[in-house]
């Protein structure tokens, strides 16, 4: 098949959830498909990096688009009534746009593959092919699950008004698209309730364990544990603040000298903050995680907010390290509480997992053992990728033989 990929970022290096994604399936379906990948980018991208993601695509072409670019009147209103968020048409790009037809100028799709509900805008109308969208995130509940963080009447009614416009254009958006691929099984439920009609499939985000493997085997620091995540994401930033805050000191009460490190892109000052406390220690915009969060004991995810992919759990566990959690960290994850991760309800349970971790061998190797089992047997890149493609090898044949009986 012919693949346009379109996507919001370049994916390389695999920083992100979204890029981690991105690169964990190009590089396998580039052995049965031939890819053309677009990408957004505000300043372009390094020629060493487009020329890296050569060996997997064969066409890669990069659109600068930067903020004043954009024409926010130019977003096709009719994918959802006119009632089109902020962020969307914050990202009509007219270059953007011109990269799409003169790709398509050039030959013919079998399928168009767009990441983020965002760039649903970018659907050509009338496409020949087979129209995929990936759904990171429920940017709806995002935006809901913002409000109580939000100082002022003003901010609040603000996001609540970009709630309502992002729950009903993403209704009318995975209803345009031939097949949406939700990566947790929750937003996939929430989005097929919201829109009945839509193809909706779970696709989880795959695994390379392969890069994990050298760092199962490292030197562990004592009584260190870590937290991972993009911390120009809100949800991140509820997240470490509540630990810090609410968790950590429980923590030191049975284990004083314990440590964390916290692992993050794009840090905001209430985090950086955090490095008052000299038991606290940031580690901003590292290139790879995995070397340094292999040097934990136990990996914290304490996330409360936002749903989407569980990149930072799934990285600890290919990693064989113990992640503790909270119910809503374990959401659409093929793990269970007790035995791939610990689960804590609320601050104090959270802590005491963590200390009987730190304090307890045994318990760590189980956990452990049980979570790599759990991500090569659910989450490999070679599962997913499989799965992936059989997906889009089916709605191509189905969208074929629907093109035929109505040309009968």
């Amino acid at each position: 098949m012919t693949l346009l990929w379109l996507s919001e970022i370049f994916p390389y290096p695999p920083n992100s959830g979204l890029k981690v994604w991105m690169m964990n399936l190009l590089r396998p379906l580039s052995q049965w498909h031939d890819i053309t990948l677009i990408t957004a980018s505000e300043e372009g991208e390094p020629p060493e990096s487009v020329e890296y993601m050569k060996q997997f695509c064969c066409d890669v072409r990069v659109v600068v688009c930067r903020p004043e670019d954009a024409r926010p009147d130019s977003v096709r209103d009719g994918v959802a009534g006119g009632h089109v968020p902020h962020a969307v048409r914050q990202f009509a790009f007219p270059a953007l746009y011109e990269a799409i037809r003169a790709a398509r100028a050039g030959r013919r799709f079998d399928a168009m593959v767009i990441e983020t509900v965002k760039l649903a805008q970018y659907l050509p109308n009338g496409f020949e092919g087979v129209s995929v969208l990936n759904e990171h995130d429920v940017e709806a509940l995002r935006y809901r699950s913002t409000i109580a963080g939000k100082r002022g009447l003003r901010s609040k009614v603000w996001c609540y008004q970009e709630y309502r416009r992002w729950r009903r254009y993403e209704a009318a958006a995975v209803a345009r698209f031939d097949v949406c691929v939700a990566l947790a099984e929750r937003d996939g439920a929430i989005l097929k309730r919201w829109a009945p009609t839509a193809n909706i499939h779970y696709v989880p985000i795959p695994v390379d364990t392969a890069e994990s493997a050298p760092f199962l085997n490292a030197p562990k620091e004592e009584n260190l544990i870590s937290f991972t995540g993009a911390l120009n994401y809100y949800p991140n930033v509820d997240a470490v603040l509540y630990f810090c805050r609410e968790v950590f000191p429980l923590i030191r009460q049975k284990v004083p000298d314990v440590k964390l490190h916290i692992i993050g892109r794009q840090p905001p000052p209430e985090v950086m903050d955090l490095c008052a406390d000299r038991s606290v220690s940031l580690l901003p915009n590292v290139p790879d995680v995995k070397p340094h969060l292999a040097r934990s004991v136990v990996s914290v995810a304490p996330v409360r907010l936002g749903g989407g992919t569980k990149v930072k759990i799934q990285t600890a566990m290919a990693l064989g390290l113990p992640v503790v959690t909270t119910p809503h960290g374990i959401e659409g994850l093929q793990a269970q509480n007790g035995r791939e991760v610990l689960v804590g309800r609320n601050a104090r349970e959270f802590a005491a997992h963590v200390v009987r971790l730190l304090q307890d061998p045994a318990l760590r190797q189980s956990i452990s053992a049980a979570a790599l089992r759990c991500i090569q047997t659910h989450y490999a890149m070679d599962v997913v990728s499989r799965q992936m493609h059989n997906l889009l090898t089916a709605a191509l044949e189905e969208k074929r033989r629907h093109v035929s009986t109505l040309a009968r």
